[in-house]
């Protein structure tokens, strides 16, 4: 079992912060730090602690900008060609996080035609399986309508879309499974899945919405993205709500220890001196709504992971789908997405004690004449 739950935060470009110096400013200290090489149209993450904010402003070579949000210690902006410099530096401040950052930015060019840039990525879309996936039929027609958006773009709106894909390519090819990855099954396993996912369905919810105004064009080819990691999300999450992992109660001979009664403790008494073999099981159980302020590390992360999708799905991919529908030709007219629900209630199932379980337990003997030997 892991210790620590992986997570995929590789978008365009990380900034980490131990690099660079500081200047004091009229006692205030600003950060200047070296962001490296970056592309135009490229997805630019700045990562940083103690992001409470939606948005923040800033200045990019002297021009107003603004970074949104996409993950908790994380905000974003898009490099385009018109606020870019080639051959000297360029200057991205913050002044509500105290940073400056220095980068130099190389255009973006095609070594391809736009459709085989895209290739890729409409392959992905053609393999996409909804057909068992709840929210399928939702699913399949924005797929649809992305298809028949993608084929009546313009040989010049088909350029913007793949440079923007060439661009974040890395995006786009770690986050929708486009290497033909298989989804997990086991229990762990699909929370890690679930976690990689729902970081994607928010990073491409959140430039969906952010840019489906000025950039359509990029707006609808992310938020193809976020659909898609929804799709993921949906199934990995779900895997792992399926599984029996939340421990209800632990019987031993007739004594019964209701762990979600919080009991503290059992006892098993023995009256003479025969060696006596203990009959244990468990009852598990899938989680529920209940559990949403549950002490287990894997449970608090599936619902963190849950609450952040249906706040992706609510106010920002639905926000997008909502501007295509009334303002984009060749979009069918397709209804918003649900929020992922969990199940108000679910049963307890016995099973047998693993020695797995059993090596995890914990065991008070008040008497030296009482070994614990061996687990049959």
């Amino acid at each position: 079992m892991k210790n620590k739950i992986k997570f995929w935060s590789v978008l365009a470009l990380i900034i980490t912060f131990f690099l660079g110096c500081s200047k004091d400013d009229g006692g205030t200290k600003t950060q200047l730090l070296n962001g490296g090489t970056v592309k135009t149209y490229e997805v630019v993450i700045i990562e940083k602690e103690n992001i409470n904010n939606e948005t923040y402003e800033a200045i990019f070579n002297g021009n107003s900008i603004v970074l949104n949000k996409i993950d908790d210690n994380q905000v974003a902006f898009i490099v385009t060609p018109d606020i870019a410099l080639f051959g000297e530096l360029n200057l991205l401040e913050i002044p509500a996080l105290n940073l400056e950052i220095q980068y130099n930015v190389l255009n973006t060019t095609l070594v391809e035609t736009p459709e085989e840039t895209m290739q890729p990525f409409i392959d992905m879309l053609n393999n996409v399986e909804t057909s068992s996936v709840d929210q399928g039929v939702k699913i399949q027609l924005f797929i649809d309508s992305f298809m028949d958006y993608y084929n009546n773009l313009s040989d010049i709106d088909k350029q913007m879309m793949a440079v923007f894909y060439l661009a974040n390519e890395g995006l786009f090819v770690n986050s929708l499974n486009i290497t033909g990855k298989s989804i997990q099954s086991s229990v762990i396993d699909s929370l890690d899945e679930c976690q990689t996912y729902t970081y994607a369905t928010g990073a491409f919810g959140v430039l969906a919405a952010v840019s489906s105004g000025p950039m359509p064009i990029i707006s609808i080819l992310c938020s193809a993205g976020a659909v898609v990691s929804f799709k993921n999300a949906i199934e990995t999450c779900g895997t792992f709500a399926d599984q029996n992992i939340k421990n209800t109660f632990v019987q031993a001979e007739n004594e019964i220890f209701e762990t979600e009664k919080h009991q503290t403790s059992t006892e098993i008494v023995f009256n003479d001196m025969v060696t006596k073999t203990v009959s244990f099981s468990l009852g598990m159980r899938a989680v529920n709504t209940a559990d949403s302020d549950d002490n287990n590390s894997y449970i608090s992360i599936f619902f963190q992971s849950i609450n952040k999708i249906n706040n992706i799905i609510q106010n920002k991919l639905n926000t997008a789908i909502v501007y295509y529908n009334q303002n984009v030709p060749y979009f069918l007219e397709i209804e918003p997405f649900d929020t992922i629900a969990i199940n108000d209630a679910t049963v307890s199932e016995q099973m047998s004690l693993t020695e797995e379980m059993f090596n995890s337990m914990s065991f008070s003997i008040p008497n030296n004449n009482i070994t614990i030997e061996t687990l049959d």
